[in-house]
C-alpha cells in the first residue's frame, strides 16, 4: 500500500467510531511503521552528515525525493497520537517516535549554508579583484565563525594572519624609525585590534611593546611639553583665550595617553593650570562688581524722598560700604549722586521729623487749651 494511502486509511481509522481494525487497516498501520523505520534510518544518517558539518551534502542528500521533510510531514498525521493510543489495545504496530529534532537541525543548516554560499561568493570576488589580504582575512573569519569545523579554511587564515601580524610589525618599525608616530599608532592599534583566530608569536609582541612604549614615552613628553610651553607663553602675553585652547589640548591628550593628575608630566602643565584659574577667578570677581555697580547705580537713580527716607538711607551706605570693601573702584558721577542722593534723603527726612514735633506741639496746644476750659468751667 502506497504510504500517503496508508496514512489516509489510519486517519479515517482514528475518526471513525468502528475501532474493530479491519484487513486494510491493519496493513495500512504494518505500512506505515517500515515508513517510520525507513525514515528514521534516512534521518540517522542525515544527522551523521550534520554532525561532521557536511552541510551542502546533507542538504542534497535530504532533498532527494521524495524529501525527507516532505516525509515526515506526511508521516506525522494529526490523528497520529490518537492511533498511538488505540493500537496496543487493538494489537496493532505502532511506529517509533519520528526523529523530528533532525529536520530543525536541518533547517538550521541549510538557513548557515545561504549565508556561507553567499560569504564565499564575497570571497571568490574579493579574490578576483586582488582586494587588499586584509579585507579577504575579515571574509574569512565571518567564514570560520559559521563553518568552524572547515580545517583547510582554518589553515588558510592561520597563513594570512603570520602574513598580517609580520607586516604590521614592520609599518611599525618603519613608522618609529622616521618619527612617523601617528602612523605607528595606528598599527599598533590595528594590531590590537585584530581578532587572531591563531595567536601572534610572543617574539612579535615583545618587540611591538617594546618600540610602542618607548616612542610613546618620547612622544607624550614632547607634545605634552610643547602644549604647555605655549600656554605660557600665550599667558604671558595675556591671550587668555589661546592659553586655554593650549590647556584644553594638553588634557585631551594626556587623557588619551592615560596621564593622571600627579604624575610626572603634570608638574609641566601646573603653572599653566594655576594661572588661568587666577584668571578666571579674577574674571569672576570683576563681573561681580561690575553687577553691583549697576545695581548701585539703579537704587540710586530710584531712591526718592518719601516717608521711608530713613530706610533708603541705609540701604544706599550699605551698598556703598560693600562696594567700597570689595575694592571696586566706584565712578565719580556714581560718588557725587550718592553723596547729592543721601543730602536730599537727609533733608527729607529732617522735615518729616520736624513736621511730626509740630504735629505732636500743635496736639499739646490743642490738649493744653482743653484742660484749662475743663477747668474754668469747673470752677463756675
Amino acid at each position: 500500500m502506497r504510504i500517503d494511502k496508508a496514512v489516509m486509511t489510519l486517519k479515517n481509522y482514528v475518526e471513525s467510531k468502528e475501532k474493530t481494525p479491519s484487513a486494510a487497516v491493519r496493513e495500512a498501520a504494518e505500512d506505515y511503521v517500515k515508513a517510520c523505520e525507513g525514515i528514521n534510518n534516512e534521518l540517522i544518517r542525515l544527522e551523521e552528515l550534520l554532525n561532521k558539518n557536511l552541510r551542502s551534502e546533507a542538504i542534497h542528500y535530504a532533498n532527494i525525493e521524495p524529501r525527507f521533510e516532505d516525509q515526515v510531514a506526511s508521516l506525522d498525521f494529526s490523528g497520529r497520537g490518537d492511533f498511538e493510543m488505540i493500537a496496543p489495545f487493538q494489537d496493532l504496530p505502532t511506529a517509533p517516535p519520528l526523529k523530528i529534532d533532525v529536520i530543525g537541525n536541518l533547517q538550521s543548516a541549510h538557513a548557515e549554508y545561504q549565508v556561507l554560499e553567499h560569504q564565499y561568493r564575497n570571497l571568490r570576488k574579493l579574490v578576483l579583484q586582488r582586494a587588499p589580504i586584509a579585507d579577504r582575512l575579515l571574509v574569512m573569519r565571518e567564514i570560520a565563525m559559521v563553518d568552524r569545523i572547515n580545517a583547510v579554511l582554518i589553515e588558510d587564515i592561520g597563513v594570512i594572519e603570520k602574513q598580517i601580524q609580520v607586516e604590521l610589525l614592520n609599518r611599525i618599525r618603519k613608522a618609529a624609525k622616521n618619527d612617523d608616530i601617528n602612523g605607528m599608532f595606528a598599527a599598533h592599534e590595528e594590531f590590537k585590534s585584530q581578532n587572531w583566530i591563531n595567536p601572534p608569536d610572543p617574539k612579535i609582541i615583545e618587540e611591538i611593546e617594546k618600540i610602542t612604549i618607548k616612542r610613546r614615552s618620547d612622544y607624550i613628553s614632547s607634545e605634552l611639553n610643547a602644549l604647555s610651553n605655549q600656554g605660557i607663553a600665550y599667558v604671558r602675553a595675556r591671550d587668555f583665550q589661546n592659553a586655554k585652547t593650549s590647556l584644553a589640548k594638553w588634557n585631551d591628550l594626556a587623557r588619551s595617553f592615560g596621564v593622571q593628575e600627579g604624575d610626572q608630566y603634570w608638574s609641566r602643565v601646573e603653572p599653566l593650570s594655576r594661572a588661568i584659574q587666577e584668571y578666571d577667578r579674577k574674571i569672576n570677581t570683576t563681573e561681580t562688581i561690575n553687577m553691583s555697580i549697576m545695581g548701585f547705580r539703579k537704587a540710586l537713580a530710584d531712591a526718592v524722598p518719601d516717608s521711608n527716607s530713613g530706610r533708603t538711607i541705609a540701604e544706599l551706605e550699605k551698598m556703598f560700604t560693600q562696594l567700597s570693601n570689595s575694592g571696586a573702584k566706584i565712578p565719580k558721577d556714581m560718588v557725587d549722586l550718592f553723596d547729592k542722593r543721601i543730602e536730599e534723603l537727609s533733608a527729607s527726612r529732617k522735615s518729616q521729623e520736624l513736621l511730626i514735633l509740630a504735629s505732636l506741639f500743635a496736639g499739646g496746644i490743642v490738649l493744653l487749651l482743653a484742660f484749662l476750659i475743663w477747668m474754668f468751667a469747673r470752677s463756675r
